[in-house]
């Protein structure tokens, strides 16, 4: 099967990762894969992997703005493609995209995963194949409108080889040196992405200085956010207790910085759209190491054991000693993630989605 897949691409996005993870297994399943994608005015260094890409949008996190219809045409015919698969958020794609995917959808099968419950007044619902998405609960969101079929697919976990945490460190020793955030065998905290609320945890991590003198608390982040964070933790007790990488990691790298700690923690403030679930959260998991999330609308998807509440300090530092102390803790929590990563894995997703290709070509 030849498929046409319109999103982001090789730029900082999670819809774009999320393509990458997809575009990956779909290719394992035999699937030939186009990929129709934006042009970034600074790509992430990595590339397509070979596959080959057609730049026919630009997103408005650019200069420019707007889609270059004659380009997805030109690339259908081209590439005798089959169906077209649009990633979709309503931010990403100026409104005249919604009229070219009206004629797209005249000539092949378009199928459209929505990541948020945002549906335009103009979308062309009809002329759509299947909507897919992430949720039961944005299915019921999206389920007022006049789809011709609505797919609930979660969102898949990578199932990759563990890394003993010990190898893990020594490639971080190797990359930062030997100095004072040198990790050996200290107690490691790891967060990362733009939506953990570092401001909410620094004060708690402070406070288990007095446990765990030689606690370390690994934060990647973006660039920006990351100069903020380290002007405030320069001149307090932190200093030395904090190691800080402010930029985007290609995921092989940020799974190295995973495998390094004892406990993952994404302290989520509450916000998040109803139906939006957190790919952030699954690459957690799929580390296989003890995973902190807090209970809002991100992780509604995810099971119970993982959570705690949002705004109680507390209970966060209660949760961190007691997966630092109690193995029995820490065995319960991770024989929750092999079964959930078994189940979603991208493997599973991919066949869904080829299932999905199939029924609406017929």
């Amino acid at each position: 099967m030849r498929v046409g897949l319109i999103t982001t691409w090789n730029t900082q996005c999670g819809i774009a990762e999320y393509s990458r993870f997809l575009a990956a297994a779909l290719v394992q399943k035999g699937v030939t894969l186009v990929i129709l994608g934006n042009y970034p005015v600074r790509p992430v260094p990595w590339s397509s992997d070979g596959e080959k890409v057609y730049r026919f949008f630009y997103t408005g996190w650019h200069d420019k703005r707007g889609v270059d219809a004659r380009t997805l045409f030109q690339s259908v015919e081209r590439e005798q493609l089959e169906i077209l698969h649009l990633q979709y958020e309503t931010f990403l794609y100026p409104p005249p995209f919604l009229s070219v995917l009206r004629r797209a959808a005249q000539r092949l099968p378009v199928v459209v995963t929505f990541h948020g419950p945002d549906v335009p007044a103009d979308f062309p619902c009809q002329e759509v194949a299947c909507a897919i998405v992430h949720t039961p609960l944005n299915a019921a969101i999206i389920g007022d409108r006049n789809w011709r079929r609505v797919e609930v697919i979660p969102m898949g976990f990578p199932d990759r080889p563990l890394m003993p945490v010990e190898t893990a460190r020594e490639w971080l020793r190797r990359r930062i040196g030997d100095g004072k955030l040198w990790l050996g065998s200290r107690r490691v905290l790891c967060s990362f992405g733009d939506r953990t609320n570092y401001e909410a945890v620094l004060p708690v991590v402070e406070e288990l200085l007095e446990a765990y003198p030689d606690l370390i608390y690994i934060i990647v982040t973006k660039p920006e956010r990351a100069q903020k964070l380290q002007e405030s933790i320069r001149n307090s007790t932190l200093d030395e207790h904090v190691l800080l990488f402010g930029r985007y990691l290609p995921v092989d790298e940020l799974f190295t910085f995973l495998y390094s700690a004892d406990v993952l923690l994404l302290y989520y403030p509450e916000f998040g759209a109803p139906g939006v679930a957190s790919s952030a959260a699954r690459l957690a998991i799929a580390a296989r190491r003890p995973v902190i999330l807090t209970a809002v609308e991100l992780t509604r998807d995810l099971p119970a054991p993982f959570k705690i509440p949002f705004g109680d300090p507390v209970a966060l530092k209660r949760r961190i000693i007691n997966l630092f102390e109690d193995d029995n803790s820490k065995k319960d929590l991770l024989a929750l993630q092999n079964p959930l990563i078994a189940r979603f894995s991208w493997e599973v997703t991919a066949q869904k989605h080829l299932a999905i290709y199939r029924q609406s070509s017929l």
